[in-house]
């Protein structure tokens, strides 16, 4: 019997890319993540990633973790997986978005930006940085609309610009 579940655990592992020890690697990683040791969780994300691929969770902490890190490139390779293999993951759009802004590829971040408000209209921060990016393009009454929509959202900053760029 005992042989039976082995095998069967080989054949689905083989079937399904599970991984026994992808989970330990991957609470490893948070615990990691939450004490802010950036480095060593992605070194635990990687190992879950590696183990199984398409590890959703493991991709996109690891993506936030190059965003913390300010090493863009990795974190938008990493939440572009997000969003291939969960399509309506707001969470991976907005971080996607941020990293995009950072790099100044802006009608990248404007786009992951509107995907987020489309998925979720109330993200006051994807409203912002959407309003931020177009204030940066002299769209102003597309920003000044985010704005206000943040502003009445609760997002003191919003509001705070909103008096001083838009009319």
């Amino acid at each position: 019997m005992k042989t039976k579940i082995i095998t069967l655990s080989i054949i689905l592992s083989s079937i399904f890319g599970y991984s026994q020890s992808h989970n330990k690697h991957y609470i490893n990683g948070v615990t990691n993540f939450e004490n802010k040791k950036y480095n060593e969780a992605i070194s635990e994300f990687t190992i879950a990633i590696n183990e199984t691929p398409k590890f959703k969770e493991a991709l996109f902490k690891r993506g936030i973790c190059y965003v913390l890190l300010k090493d863009y490139d990795k974190a938008i390779k990493d939440l572009s997986k997000v969003i291939l293999i969960d399509p309506s993951n707001v969470n991976a759009y907005y971080n996607r978005g941020l990293a995009y802004k950072e790099i100044s590829k802006k009608n990248k971040a404007i786009m992951d930006f509107t995907k987020t408000i489309e998925l979720f209209p109330l993200h006051k921060f994807a409203l912002f940085n959407r309003a931020v990016v177009e204030l940066s393009q002299d769209n102003f009454d597309s920003a000044c609309l985010d704005l206000s929509k943040a502003a009445d959202l609760g997002m003191e900053d919003a509001y705070e610009i909103m008096k001083y760029s838009c009319k």
